[in-house]
């Protein structure tokens, strides 16, 4: 049985740990993202972060190094579960206008991230997981299936720096898996 971890804004429930493509994963953190609608705090996603704990360890060596860059050259992963309805479109529009700055315009790898969701809509209580893989490329998941592999590095960056980058979209998020990796050392 899986052991789950509730994240206490939204009530949503996330595995304590994953393996995806054989790479165990631990949580490192939960938070909610709350988007402001007409001046209310709307809940939109439970999110857990996850990380190779063996490889941030290793990746950390002497301690110079800082834990977040540490990330970079491991396999993690971010779950989101939608704690309401949500259309595909809202998705990409709002992960876009992190991504976005950080890529080419004419990038055909954000081309086919953005494709992923035409036409989808992801219920209450639906998950997915962007995984990181060691080799730079982003695996993309709704319920668990593997929907997508872009090979692009500039990809990933962009994505995982918008939960642990320098303007987190839930800083609680970014704050937490600090403290976890740095609870490595």
């Amino acid at each position: 049985m899986t052991t789950m971890t509730t994240e206490r804004a939204t009530g949503l429930a996330v595995p304590r740990a994953q393996t995806f493509d054989g790479a165990a994963l631990t949580l490192a953190g939960v938070g909610a993202r709350v988007k402001k609608i007409c001046g209310l705090g709307v809940k939109v996603y439970a999110c857990g972060f996850y990380v190779d704990a063996v490889g941030v360890r290793e990746a950390m060596g002497d301690g110079e190094t800082d834990a977040l860059e540490a990330l970079k050259t491991c396999e993690r992963s971010i779950r989101l579960k939608f704690a309401r309805d949500v259309g595909g479109d809202k998705i990409v529009e709002a992960l876009a206008e992190r991504i976005r700055p950080a890529m080419d315009a004419d990038s055909t790898s954000l081309k086919r991230f953005e494709a992923i969701f035409d036409g989808v809509s992801f219920k209450k209580g639906t998950s997915l997981d962007f995984t990181a893989t060691a080799d730079g490329a982003l695996a993309t998941r709704i319920k668990g299936k593997k929907v997508s592999h872009i090979a692009d590095r500039a990809l990933v960056d962009a994505l995982f720096a918008a939960y642990v980058g320098a303007d987190p979209v839930i800083p609680s998020l970014k704050s937490a898996v600090r403290e976890f990796i740095e609870n490595l050392r």
